[in-house]
């Protein structure tokens, strides 16, 4: 009998564990966002931001991690339509 810690190659880890979450079956859904973009509502959320409404809520208030501010290292302001692929600071959350 397997140890119920022991890891089972058929159970998806990671990366894999946030697609299948996400209903992307065997297709990888990549979040188009920023890793450092932040917000309540990514912070509270299960899944990866594929929206802005899945950034945003109803303050839209969000910020960098990597600054801390509403700001970004590049110092621009922090934004889900700005913070993507693009942006000289952008960094993807798939860092596979």
């Amino acid at each position: 009998m397997e140890h119920p810690r022991e890891h089972d190659a058929s159970t998806p880890t990671g990366a894999a564990t946030d697609a299948a979450r996400s209903g992307a079956g065997s297709r990888l859904r990549l979040s188009p966002f920023c890793a450092h973009l932040s917000s309540k509502k990514i912070l509270t959320s299960t899944g990866l931001p594929m929206t802005d409404a899945d950034v945003l809520d109803a303050s839209n208030w969000c910020w960098c991690r990597e600054t801390g501010h509403q700001l970004g290292p590049d110092r621009a302001f922090v934004h889900p339509e700005d913070c993507r692929a693009g942006r000289a600071c952008f960094v993807s959350r798939f860092r596979g």
